[in-house]
Order: C-alpha cells, then structure tokens, then sequence
C-alpha cells in the first residue's frame, strides 16, 4: 500500500514538472515583442533633441537663384537666412522666382514642402509681388476680398499655406512682402504693395490676426529703412545687371539697377532684420542664432561671369 502510494506521489511530481516548463515555453498565442516596436533610449533622446527645420516658401524676394552674369547678382533673403540661425538648425529655402500663392501650389516646390515638413518644424511664406498681377489669371490673387472668399490673396494663403503646415504639425508664420525701392521714395502707391486690387500687406496682417498667425511686417521695415536711406542708398541692397566706367577709367557707374531684387549684401540685411524680429517669436525664437550682426558692404562681390564696360 505504501509503495502504491509513493510511485503515485513520484507520478504527481513528474506532471508538475512537465506542466511548469510548458507554461514556460512561448506559445502560438503569447504575444511576440517586435524588434521595431523595442525602446531605444539612445534614438528616444536622439529624437526629443533633434532641431526643427525652417521651411521658407514664396517667391523671387526669397529664393535662391542668381544670375552670376549681373554684376550685383540677384539673391532672395530666404537664401541668407542660414547665416542667422542656431547651431543644427536647418533652413529649407523653396523660394520660386515669378511665382505667386496661387501659381506656386502647381509648383514641384510646393510639393517638397509638403512632403519634407514634420511636426515641430516652421514655415515662412512671404508672396505678393506677382499675385498683384491682375493682368495674369495663372497668378492674380485679390486683396480687396476677405480670406473666405474664394480667389482673395488671404483665401490662398490660408488654405494651401497656413492650413497644410499645422496639418503637418508645423508652426507657419508670415511675412508682408519687402518694397520696391522708389525713384522718388512713394512707397503709398505699388512700391508699397497698394494696388487697385487692393492692399497687400494689410491683408496678411488682417488674416494674421483672423487665423492667429504670428506676422513679420517686412513691407514696414523695408520701407522705413529706404525712407531713411533715400532711393540712391537703398539701391546698394539691390541687383545691379551691368556696370562701366567713368571719364575718370577708375570709377564704376552702376546701369540697370533691380529695384525689386535684393543682391547678395540686401539679401542678408532682410534676413537679419527678419531673424531679429523672429527671436521675439515663441517657438521659432529660440531657433536664431544668439547674437545677431548687421551685415556691411564687405559683402558686394561682382559675379563671377560680369564685367566693367569700357568708357563711352
């Protein structure tokens, strides 16, 4: 009887043990760790720290093209704007020369936009020179009309600019566009972006406020700076096609001065007082550079293809 019940205690201690390493052993249904879904606090930290990226999309005034056979070549500020930014951040300059809100979405920029921003990222737009062309349906934009309205400058704006960026999770800011430089210093008229199809850079500042958008006013800071200055002044910020020289053979005459395109020094003066005002700006502040350093003439060099024409 007692052997009985000894093998029988042997027999239960043996299923108990055969149980306990199945129970062990990962089944059909237990769950499986996916190598793509384990922390990695390393790339965790990597990602919190990671700078944002600055976008800027508009057109001639901000890209960056030039023709190096100006002797001033022409260079829009988006392209100066690295110069003025912190450490690791980067600027993705999409400027498009001849386009306006409404022709550049048609654009392969516009897509590279649209595709390259993320979450945490800024978006510069800064149009209105071309889309005040009201003689050009492919980029004529109204300003008289309110955002709602479907053709209005603001309209385009918002919903293929302000929109798609906070979609994305990105923070979009504004500009008015910057002046053209005027002969007689009348910035009231279309040197100031004030057409007969209404006032450009009223109605950024009207749909920044609508859609709580944070705003750099660069028709106002452009047009202070050139009423200080004085036409003749101001053209040093901007493209030169050609120069000669004077009776004297030494001095060099500037002809055919770009009073709408910023040459290499303008380019880098907007975008210092565009990173000035910028710092002030929560979010995007602290994504420019800590000290900030007004450009000089050092910067003019002749393009690499120009030449001084003779005397005559």
């Amino acid at each position: 009887m007692k052997k009985s019940i000894f093998a029988m205690l042997v027999l239960l201690a043996l299923l108990a043990t055969t149980m306990t390493a199945c129970a062990d052993a990962p089944g059909t249904d237990d769950p499986v760790t996916d190598p793509a879904e384990t922390t990695d606090p390393a790339a965790d930290q990597a990602e919190s720290t990671e700078k944002p990226t600055i976008f800027v999309v508009g057109d001639s005034t901000v890209n960056k093209d030039s023709d190096p056979s100006f002797y001033y070549p022409c260079v829009g500020y988006g392209a100066a704007l690295e110069n003025y930014v912190a450490d690791g951040v980067k600027v993705v300059n999409l400027g498009l020369s001849g386009s306006s809100s409404k022709s550049y979405k048609m654009k392969e920029e516009y897509y590279e936009f649209l595709g390259g921003i993320k979450e945490g990222d800024y978006l510069i737009i800064s149009f209105g020179h071309n889309d005040e062309k009201s003689e050009d349906s492919d980029r004529f934009t109204d300003a008289s009309k309110s955002y709602t309205e479907h053709g209005s400058f603001g309209y385009y704006l918002n919903k293929y600019y302000i929109e798609r960026a906070r979609e994305k999770g990105a923070t979009p800011i504004l500009c008015t566009p910057i002046v053209r430089a005027s002969a007689n210093d009348d910035y009231t008229e279309s040197c100031g972006h004030i057409t007969a199809t209404g006032d450009y850079r009223q109605a950024i500042l009207d749909l920044a406020e609508a859609c709580d958008v944070p705003v750099v006013d660069m028709t106002s800071i452009t047009r202070a700076r050139y009423e200080e200055l004085g036409f003749e002044k101001a053209c040093l910020y901007h493209g030169v096609q050609n120069a000669k020289y004077a009776e004297d053979g030494v001095t060099v005459l500037f002809t055919g001065i770009d009073t709408t395109h910023l040459n290499i020094y303008g380019a880098n003066y907007m975008a210092y007082r565009l990173s000035s005002e910028l710092k002030n700006i929560e979010g995007i502040g602290k994504c420019i550079a800590d000290n900030l350093t007004e450009p000089t003439e050092d910067l003019l060099v002749p393009g690499e293809e120009s030449v001084i024409l003779p005397v005559g």
